[in-house]
């Protein structure tokens, strides 16, 4: 901030203690840039970077009471914004991992969801991934996806209960969704060049 002189600097942190949102704007016009480009150089994502930014200055805003005038608001700001990119750093690393166990515990390479790849809209990904189910699950979940019938109905065409067409539709969505996860974590990872 030696953009501005030391007393402009603690009336500015004093209108910003004050919820002062003009001293706000004005310490965001002057520092927004440098944080900026403090967090790119380690977190290379642009989208990501700005959004950093964006908290820092969020943070700022929120502890503006306890800013204290006799140390300097840029290496406050500074500190923040490293705390932020290490909280990023983390986050990356941690979903990273996840990613990784994943991977490992749904076995994501199987020869089905390699099949499941081939295909280019989720239509045709949906309808693959219904096929797979176990066949008195398919059943029901077209009748009701796909014929509109009623639980009572299908009940009485297939001869179950309402109850077991209610758990075999909730198992049935369960199985699309974590068929969908599994290649779009499969996709993520070919895209991002881990796999």
């Amino acid at each position: 901030m030696s953009d501005i002189s030391n007393t402009s600097y603690r009336l500015l942190v004093k209108q910003l203690q004050a919820s002062d949102e003009a001293a706000f704007e004005k310490v965001y016009d002057l520092m927004a840039s440098k944080i900026y480009h403090f967090v790119k150089l380690s977190i290379k994502n642009k989208e990501d970077a700005q959004e950093i930014t964006q908290e820092v200055f969020i943070k700022l805003w929120n502890e503006r009471e306890r800013i204290d005038s006799s140390k300097s608001l840029q290496s406050f700001l500074y500190v923040i914004a490293k705390n932020k990119i290490n909280d990023h750093l983390r986050k990356v690393l941690n979903e990273k991992k996840y990613l990784e166990s994943i991977i490992h515990s749904y076995n994501i390479l199987d020869d089905d969801l390699v099949n499941i790849i081939d295909f280019r809209d989720t239509e045709k990904v949906i309808l693959k991934l219904i096929s797979m189910l176990p066949e008195r699950r398919r059943q029901v979940f077209e009748l009701s996806r796909f014929k509109g019938y009623t639980y009572k109905e299908i009940s009485k065409e297939l001869g179950i209960s309402e109850n077991t067409v209610d758990t075999q539709i909730r198992k049935a969505l369960a199985n699309l969704k974590e068929g969908l996860l599994r290649l779009s974590i499969y996709l993520l990872l070919v895209i991002g060049g881990i796999i």
